[in-house]
């Protein structure tokens, strides 16, 4: 899918969770946006755990920005995705990307904890420089999505859950309860997880859009807002940085990464396709 921005002043990367990078400023010349260097960070939508537990990455979205060809790499990660994680109980261990946080956050805690853990887990598998990671909660998300009045998304498949129902290429407007199910819910799509995580970048397209279609007053409210509802290592120097560009004409492509069912010991796990993974790195590093 190939979306193309025609004047983006606020820029909402927000994965089921949320991220904000701002710009309420004016253009920047093409040359100047041909010399800033390429961005990686992760999206972690976070489930809200327990008070025994941290909680998981629920979603996981990779954000590659590509100044030099003026596009931006939207790639779903499956949280059941079998992978290498550093920070397991003694050492690295091999489990579902989707741990990575909360290993990270009992592990790892004087280290940056889940975040660190899981931004680490994801540059090691795409074979990248350390990267930043932007955290949110589903509540968080919530009232993100009603802050800006709400979003409008056509879904692919018809479903229903919680008495809230879908139907399959009818534009729906959805508030932050509808849009929180919207992108949560597996269960009954073909292909589970895989066909959710479309759905979860559909939200995004449809937030980028809408954050474009806002007056500037409004999106500096906004962004303040947004930024109280998120936690990040990207220091306010990065998020000026990314902010700077308008993103006029940058080209979103949304991907996902493909595997196969695969089961250990009874317990299930996303296998990823070695090949399309390759693919993936060549489009991130090239």
């Amino acid at each position: 899918m190939k979306v193309f921005f025609n004047k983006l002043s606020l820029v909402i990367y927000f994965l089921i969770a949320a991220l904000v990078v701002l710009n309420i400023n004016k253009d920047v010349s093409v040359s100047s946006t041909k010399n800033k260097k390429d961005a990686n960070f992760i999206l972690i939508g976070q489930d809200e755990g327990s008070k025994d537990s941290p909680g998981r990455g629920d979603a996981l979205i990779f954000v590659n920005i590509k100044h030099s060809k003026k596009e931006i790499n939207l790639i779903s990660i499956p949280r059941d995705s079998l992978v290498s994680i550093p920070c397991g109980p003694n050492g690295e261990i091999i489990h579902k990307i989707g741990h990575a946080y909360s290993y990270g956050e009992v592990n790892w805690k004087g280290s940056g904890g889940g975040g660190v853990c899981t931004a680490t887990t994801v540059a090691n598998l795409f074979d990248t420089p350390p990267i930043s990671y932007v955290i949110s909660t589903f509540n968080a998300f919530k009232e993100v999505v009603d802050k800006v009045g709400g979003i409008e998304v056509v879904p692919k498949y018809s479903f229903c859950e919680s008495n809230v129902c879908f139907k399959k290429g009818v534009k729906t407007k959805l508030d932050g309860k509808k849009a929180l199910i919207y992108v949560r819910h597996r269960k009954s799509l073909p292909n589970g997880d895989i066909t959710r995580t479309s759905n979860q970048r559909q939200v995004l397209v449809a937030l980028f859009d809408k954050g474009n279609k806002m007056p500037n007053n409004e999106k500096m409210l906004m962004a303040f807002f947004i930024l109280t509802k998120i936690r990040t290592n990207v220091s306010i120097l990065e998020i000026k940085d990314y902010a700077s560009p308008t993103y006029k004409d940058y080209k979103i492509n949304s991907l996902v990464l493909t595997g196969s069912d695969y089961y250990i010991d009874g317990g299930y796990y996303y296998k990823l396709n070695k090949s399309h993974l390759n693919q993936i790195k060549k489009i991130i590093n090239g």
